[in-house]
């Protein structure tokens, strides 16, 4: 499994210009992916996602915001991570998001590649606890977050 930090995060980690405090909130998250087709069982890598389900202020705020992603080994499903969750400007809510890597190119539904590769979310409802659990099941072709 590999694991990555969002890239606002990031970017302001390589700037060091920040003139506020920064506050996360460590989430354990727990959970089982499945396919709503079982043909596609032990196929692919899955790329997970977490992210707030609604994130800015006032005009600006807009769904989904992308805290940390993380791609699981072409048929694993079952899911052990932690993510540490910005609380500031507006956040609001977690989301898991997942799709599933068919043809291996890292990109959700390429212009050349499998445009079958299924996607889907699950809103944790249990947050702001520090131990969420999840089933999610991947079933709208080529969706990113913000088309679900």
């Amino acid at each position: 499994m590999t694991r990555s930090i969002g890239l606002s995060c990031w970017v302001a980690l390589a700037l060091g210009c920040v003139n506020e405090d920064l506050r996360f909130y460590e989430v354990e998250l727990s959970g089982t992916i499945t396919t709503a087709d079982p043909a596609l069982d032990g196929q692919g890598e899955v790329h997970l996602e977490l992210h707030h389900e609604r994130v800015g202020l006032g005009e600006f705020e807009h769904p989904f915001g992308l805290i940390e992603s993380w791609t699981l080994a072409t048929g694993e499903r079952e899911f052990t991570g932690t993510g540490l969750v910005p609380t500031d400007n507006g956040a609001v809510g977690l989301v898991v998001y997942a799709w599933l890597d068919l043809d291996g190119d890292g990109v959700l539904c390429s212009v050349d590649g499998d445009r079958s590769e299924p996607a889907g979310f699950v809103v944790l409802d249990g947050y702001p606890a520090h131990s969420l659990e999840f089933v999610l099941t991947l079933s709208e072709p080529c969706k990113g977050p913000e088309g679900l």
